[in-house]
């Protein structure tokens, strides 16, 4: 008793130190403890950035806690719908294979509410809020980064789109107004007021055969001319298990045009608009000069975008025109 005294006197005033041994010892498991109670989160990146404690985290989706359950056989951690999705399938444990059926967890209140004051992201891409689960739940429903709003906002633009081509799309694919005589929605006025020119081929099937057609813009006359947009002749042909598109200029400014002009080729398709394709092209700025794009529509389908009547309609407008198709 008087030497173990006499040892921590003597250790109080700093004359016996601690053995090597002893202090190797203790160091290396404190910072295994500390290491051990923060890991990342499966979303995270290597540098951990946001590190999470390890006792809040699902077993089974790695992510935060969400109205945490144990596993009654091992004690693990997971979210309730987690651990109830695990055990429908098998009716075993997912961590240590023991019989176990959904809704037998036993609730971890202490781990929820810990989770619950853990600092979160919301998990909609490109939203930078971070809060409480509480807060979290409130922020969702406003979150100008929602999904589901995203998807709405969606929908409305494709009615749009389908309602504010709808006059051009009837007087092309169904012929019915043009072949009346009304002037107010012939094919070419109609895609003139969207700053394009529309090229109408006949037949185009044949292009499926391997037959080269070819389309002058006969639709468009002076009265429906865009101003500022050449005239083009197109021409189509089946190259191997593609489909080569050449344009080539008609305007009569081809001698006093010294650039190359930025348009955009719309592939239309015949019943729904938002399924048309887009491409970026440039017309030449001489008559005997041409463009030619391959590997932008294969040989099977194109044959989704040629009517029942046989008719293939590509139009060609300035870069502007695109938005009109854009979703």
């Amino acid at each position: 008793t008087v030497s173990v005294l006499y040892w921590r006197r003597m250790s109080e005033a700093g004359s016996v130190g601690v053995p090597t041994s002893a202090a190797a010892s203790v160091s290396p498991k404190r910072a295994r403890s500390e290491s051990a109670a923060r890991v990342p989160t499966c979303g995270d990146s290597a540098t951990g950035e946001q590190l999470v404690p390890k006792d809040v985290l699902c077993r089974i989706c790695c992510g935060v806690l969400n109205d945490a359950h144990q596993a009654p056989c091992c004690g693990q951690l997971a979210c309730l719908d987690c651990l109830d999705g695990a055990t429908a399938k098998s009716e075993t444990c997912p961590f240590c294979r023991a019989a176990l059926a959904p809704e037998e967890g036993i609730p971890d209140r202490r781990a929820d509410r810990h989770a619950g004051d853990l600092m979160q992201s919301c998990i909609n891409f490109g939203c930078s809020f971070k809060g409480k689960r509480a807060d979290l739940k409130t922020h969702r429903p406003e979150c100008p980064h929602d999904h589901k709003g995203l998807l709405a906002q969606l929908n409305a633009k494709h009615a749009l789109l389908q309602s504010s081509l709808e006059s051009a799309w009837t007087a092309v694919f169904t012929h019915l107004l043009s072949a009346a005589g009304s002037e107010d929605y012939t094919p070419a006025l109609a895609f003139s007021k969207m700053g394009m020119h529309c090229h109408i081929i006949g037949e185009a099937r044949r292009i499926l055969q391997g037959q080269r057609l070819d389309e002058p813009l006969g639709t468009v006359t002076d009265g429906t001319a865009v101003a500022g947009l050449p005239r083009t002749q197109l021409r189509i042909e089946k190259e191997r298990r593609t489909v080569r598109f050449t344009i080539q200029r008609l305007s009569a400014d081809a001698a006093t045009e010294k650039e190359w002009q930025r348009v955009v080729v719309v592939l239309i398709h015949p019943t729904d608009l938002s399924l048309s394709r887009l491409r970026p092209a440039a017309i030449p700025p001489k008559q005997n000069e041409v463009t030619t794009f391959a590997n932008w529509v294969s040989v099977d389908d194109l044959g989704g975008f040629i009517n029942e009547g046989g008719r293939l309609v590509i139009a060609v407008g300035k870069p502007s025109a695109a938005k009109c198709f854009e979703l």
